[in-house]
């Protein structure tokens, strides 16, 4: 991540990856394509430094895509990231994007969020655009009045209180008036030649396309309806959409949604990419891409995403941190166990040889991302000593694996198991 400030930034989860790529497209007018930064709270997971959060927290705006997949995925170190990154509120800007209000985030986050003000994605592009301007513009004035204002004391004090009485009122009157007519100037003036240009320059999340599909995977047994983002007005009584998959190509009737939304319903399209493309009065006005995909191919496209299968369970299991994961599986273990414990199965006591995986056993796994509490829970279980002495691919036992891995405190109580037995 850059080192730098952001004037804004926008904060989603990985399902409203095409909302915060078009957001990043149509505030690229007034805000510097550059000073725009798009951060997935699924990187929290991956335990990003507090420096992090503090670098993010003093971009001018922040804007939250409140979306239902952000508040079913939020762990405790997302919501203390949102906590810390969303203040003060009047930076802040919420778009609430397939859920009715702020109260499900507030039930789990502690923010101040009668502050901030709240868009819907129902509005139009330009409003977006100066509810984001305003904020931004207010906080550089705060800026360069800032080292003013902490050094003001006593009668300065007195004197910096009746000048910002009256000067944030005016500030707001200059901001407001004829803001929205300039800023529409500047965004229609060459604005497609300019977002083509920004959008390839790169930064991502970035659109590729002038038209953006939400969402752009939908599952080949119930694809129902998907929504089409534009950049300019289309009549939805002369639209049509084609989805074109190979040789099969299909057109249906476009409804309207909102002045820059159109809605369609998918038809039944084979499994893979399929092109859309968006056709008014006979020609071509936008094209852009979605992804068709069965029940199948979608397991399989979850864990292909799936680098770090630790962070992978974090995230199902909605925990932060590697210890509440280690205490969590350790739980669910013995909550599963006997009450007598599994001493009456037979136990296995042929001569451990070794394995062509990295990872023949789930005494390897725990010993290489360290879940100590499990490794003691598998510690009991039948089987344990041929597994503590089989050596993987590359000749590690688990207590050698862990030793490897810096676990010393499981390393010692796998080393202990083998001497006691």
């Amino acid at each position: 991540m850059s080192s730098t400030v952001a004037e804004l930034l926008i904060v989603y989860e990985s399902e409203a990856e095409q909302w915060a790529s078009y957001m990043r497209s149509v505030l690229a007018g007034p805000v510097a394509p550059r000073g725009i930064c798009c951060y997935d709270v699924g990187a929290v997971a991956g335990r990003r430094s507090q420096e992090d959060f503090l670098l993010l927290a003093q971009s001018r705006c922040k804007l939250l895509i409140l979306s239902r997949g952000l508040l079913d995925a939020l762990c405790p170190l997302r919501r203390f990231f949102l906590a810390r990154v969303l203040r003060p509120p009047h930076q802040v800007v919420v778009l609430l994007c397939g859920v009715d209000s702020l109260a499900p985030l507030l039930e789990q986050v502690p923010l101040q969020g009668d502050g901030y003000l709240q868009i819907s994605s129902e509005q139009d592009p330009h409003e977006y655009s100066a509810a984001v301007a305003d904020i931004i513009r207010k906080g550089a004035q705060s800026a360069s009045m800032e080292p003013v204002s902490r050094r003001a004391s006593g009668p300065e004090a007195k004197l910096e209180k009746r000048l910002s009485a009256g000067s944030e009122a005016k500030l707001e009157k200059r901001l407001s008036a004829g803001s929205e007519a300039k800023l529409e100037k500047r965004l229609s003036a060459g604005s497609e030649a300019r977002l083509e240009k920004r959008l390839s320059a790169g930064g991502a999340p970035a659109a590729k396309a002038p038209l953006l599909v939400v969402p752009n995977r939908v599952p080949c047994e119930t694809p129902g309806e998907v929504y089409l983002l534009l950049q300019e007005c289309v009549s939805s009584k002369e639209a049509e959409v084609e989805f074109s998959a190979g040789k099969h190509r299909v057109r249906v009737k476009t409804s309207s949604w909102n002045d820059y939304t159109l809605s369609v319903i998918v038809p039944d399209l084979p499994a893979g990419n399929v092109g859309v493309t968006l056709y008014s009065g006979g020609v071509a006005r936008g094209r852009g891409q979605m992804q068709c995909y069965s029940s199948i191919g979608e397991v399989a496209h979850l864990l292909t995403r799936t680098a770090d299968p630790v962070d992978f369970m974090c995230q199902a299991l909605q925990v932060g941190s590697v210890e509440e994961l280690d205490e969590t599986l350790a739980r669910c273990l013995m909550q599963k166990m006997p009450t007598g414990g599994l001493t009456h199965l037979p136990w296995d006591n042929q001569t451990a040889s070794s394995s062509r995986e990295d990872i023949p056993t789930l005494l390897h796994f725990v010993a290489q991302h360290g879940l100590r509490d499990v490794g003691s829970v598998l510690l009991q279980c039948p089987g344990a000593q041929r597994a503590l002495h089989t050596p993987n691919r590359l000749g590690q036992t688990p207590p050698e694996l862990a030793h490897a891995h810096g676990h010393t405190q499981l390393h010692i109580l796998l080393q202990a198991a083998l001497l006691f037995n």
